[in-house]
């Protein structure tokens, strides 16, 4: 148990936020689609992959972390 029953709340967070902020991203780029926003669509698909791989990692940690593990 230890340590577990105060990172797990914190992980949980963390977890959610990198999903709001990938979701945020997607939907900054739905208005972006003519040819002079085509870098900034490249870094913004960039950022949202990231965030994607973040979240699922920091979901892993939440459920490694759990207290009743």
């Amino acid at each position: 148990m230890g340590h577990n029953t105060t990172v797990h709340p914190e992980l949980s967070s963390l977890a959610s936020t990198a999903s709001t902020m990938k979701a945020r991203v997607a939907a900054l780029t739905e208005g972006l689609h003519n040819e002079r926003d085509a870098e900034l669509l490249a870094v913004l698909y960039e950022v949202e992959r990231s965030l994607g791989a973040a979240s699922r990692q920091l979901e892993r940690a939440v459920r490694i972390a759990r207290p009743d593990r």
